[in-house]
């Protein structure tokens, strides 16, 4: 079996992340306000003890008091008028092209998993896993329980091929940033997709290929 992982965020989405829409959705519609975003940035400052990786982990507070069915209510429109517009045409005309080849297609991203779930059904990938956001008596509490991030995402990757007869080298692997190295390692070919500067510079001198917005 020859598989291929495509990250979500600044990589099938071009420039941005799916949750920095949802952001900017939820604000236009008087959901979420600037007290909100800084109840965010103080819980990371407040976590960086733990590491940025730990600090991330942990938050989502900009979801703190909202109510789970509103959310996922509003996930049409959001899809139609943001999300779908924001897809990278490049990216998804190599995701359809492997899958055409029978590529097993896995969408891991650490983009919250409601989201993740519509590029899934949109692109009809094989597995999508994102991460998932803790719910208290129907309101989301703010806090992560799974989040697939920078060597957590190899541990992740590891265990869902496991006992899977996986072509490692002559799989391919998509994603933008540097903290996704690990996981990009782990494939025959990996690609870097709309990097950074870091990330560029690291892919060139592995001599990686590199797709530009």
């Amino acid at each position: 079996m020859k598989i291929a992982v495509f990250d979500l965020d600044r990589t099938l989405i071009k420039g941005t992340s799916a949750e920095f829409i949802l952001i900017r959705f939820l604000k236009q519609k008087g959901m979420i306000t600037n007290r909100n975003l800084f109840r965010m940035i103080t819980f990371i400052f407040r976590h960086l003890e733990e590491g940025v990786e730990g600090a991330l982990f942990k938050n989502r507070a900009y979801l703190t008091g909202l109510r789970e069915d509103e959310i996922k209510s509003m996930l049409p429109e959001l899809w139609r008028h943001h999300l779908l517009p924001s897809l990278s045409e490049k990216i998804v005309k190599r995701f359809r092209d492997l899958k055409k080849q029978g590529f097993y297609i896995v969408l891991l991203s650490g983009a919250i998993d409601f989201l993740l779930d519509l590029f899934h059904e949109y692109l009809e990938a094989d597995r999508a896993i994102g991460a998932r956001a803790e719910v208290e008596n129907g309101v989301f509490t703010g806090r992560l329980l799974f989040h697939p991030y920078f060597w957590n995402k190899l541990h992740i990757f590891n265990d869902l091929i496991s006992g899977m007869n996986v072509d490692l080298e002559e799989s391919y692997m998509f994603a933008d940033s540097i903290t996704d190295i690990p996981l990009l390692k782990r494939s025959g070919h990996p690609v870097a997709v709309h990097p950074k500067l870091p990330m560029y510079i690291f892919a060139r001198s592995k001599g990686w290929p590199v797709i530009q917005p």
